[in-house]
């Protein structure tokens, strides 16, 4: 009997499940990976941004809007709970726990093209970067609005 009642604290207090109120969930960060990923901080129309970003060969300032976006995005509407800390690893590991494959795989895809930018200096083609704007379409089409 005692063991079940300290079982069933010990549950309360670090988190036993997807049943507590929203209000005792942690808050989302509103910087994540050193980028603002709060909705208010984009564009209206995120895609036509990136690609007149792309189109200026303002390479690194157009994936890194994308990517802000869809880590926004991933938070407003899909609920991944991402920590202020978490590395991109981190980040592609949540997504593939909180969301069906295809958005994972995007994610991930899109996380190659960011880390090879950021770390590496690879720009990715216009091709990688047209499927990597398609995967955005697909999966959010508006940033402003979740389903």
């Amino acid at each position: 009997m005692i063991f079940l009642l300290k079982n069933r604290q010990w549950l309360k207090r670090y988190g036993g499940g997807s049943s507590a109120p929203a209000a005792a969930r942690p808050k989302a960060p509103a910087v994540l990976l050193g980028l603002e990923v709060q909705g208010e901080s984009l564009p209206e129309d995120v895609l036509a941004e990136v690609t007149a970003l792309w189109q200026a060969a303002q390479r690194r300032a157009a994936l890194s809007l994308l990517y802000r976006a869809v880590l926004t995005q991933l938070i407003a509407c899909q609920g991944v709970a991402f920590n202020a800390g978490d590395t991109e690893a981190d980040c592609v590991r949540r997504v593939a726990a909180a969301t069906e494959a295809e958005l994972s795989d995007y994610f991930q895809h899109l996380t190659h093209h960011w880390q090879r930018l950021a770390y590496a200096h690879q720009v990715p083609d216009d091709a990688a970067m047209a499927r990597l704007c398609r995967g955005w379409q697909h999966h959010f089409g508006s940033p402003h609005e979740c389903g």
